[in-house]
């Protein structure tokens, strides 16, 4: 296992917090969350840090300008992780000392802070392994997780995703039948960014779709709720033989 590191994770969605403080902590890190770009700056006034795990799109400071005053504030050795569901620009990439696209694992981020430390110039974002036919749920990320977490906590962890997702989906569909493109495209990132990161493969390939196609929510949301039974089934049978 890499060295442990003190990270400091800050993401406005309270349910990536959640998770990410359940993925590193499983790969031994000690993690402090944040809901904003604002309280990362402060907190960094006073207390040091290894890593800080930012995603780089929340409300208020954000973006370049969050990754401009993070990299003021921090510590000397701090390293300034950016994550996010889509690429950062060019301008953003040059302020950051390594790049994660969203869903990431635990041994892409352990990677990322290796290499990051290695190299002097900025490194190339880090793509998410994607397969070409979705399936439901991804082997390798399940097993990791059951072999890492209590059977109650693995399941807590996968029903805090699909109440997380049941939730965004009422209000995609509200937003949806209002034509509010911009709330549709917001709650798919979301989606797609936790469902990444437990293995919850069909959910996140069809957030992706609603993602980049918000005017046509209805096809994809069905499917994902048809999905989200489908999970649901699987670990009902998968966690049943944990038991």
């Amino acid at each position: 296992m890499a060295q442990p590191l003190r990270i400091l994770v800050v993401d406005d969605d309270p349910v990536m917090r959640e998770l990410l403080d359940a993925l590193l902590g499983i790969a031994g890190h000690v993690v402090t969350t944040l809901d904003s770009g604002d309280g990362a700056v402060s907190l960094l006034e006073t207390q040091r840090f290894d890593a800080v795990l930012t995603d780089l799109h929340m409300p208020g400071l954000q973006g370049k300008e969050l990754a401009a005053r993070l990299l003021k504030d921090r510590a000397p050795g701090t390293l300034l992780v950016g994550m996010s569901g889509s690429f950062p620009s060019e301008e953003e990439k040059r302020q950051l000392d390594c790049f994660l696209q969203k869903p990431f694992t635990p041994e892409q981020f352990n990677a990322a802070i290796e290499a990051a430390r290695r190299r002097t110039t900025q490194p190339p974002a880090l793509s998410p392994r994607t397969p070409s036919t979705p399936v439901i749920l991804d082997d390798e990320v399940f097993l990791r997780l059951r072999e890492t977490l209590p059977a109650d906590s693995l399941e807590g962890l996968y029903q805090l995703t699909l109440g997380d997702v049941h939730e965004r989906v009422t209000r995609i569909r509200a937003a949806g039948a209002l034509q509010d493109t911009e709330t549709v495209r917001t709650e798919a990132h979301a989606i797609k960014g936790g469902s990444g990161m437990v293995g919850a493969s069909e959910i996140y390939h069809l957030a992706t779709e609603l993602e980049r196609h918000p005017d046509a929510w209805e096809i994809p949301l069905t499917k994902m709720e048809l999905a989200c039974t489908r999970l649901k089934g699987m670990l009902d049978s998968r966690l049943r033989t944990e038991r």
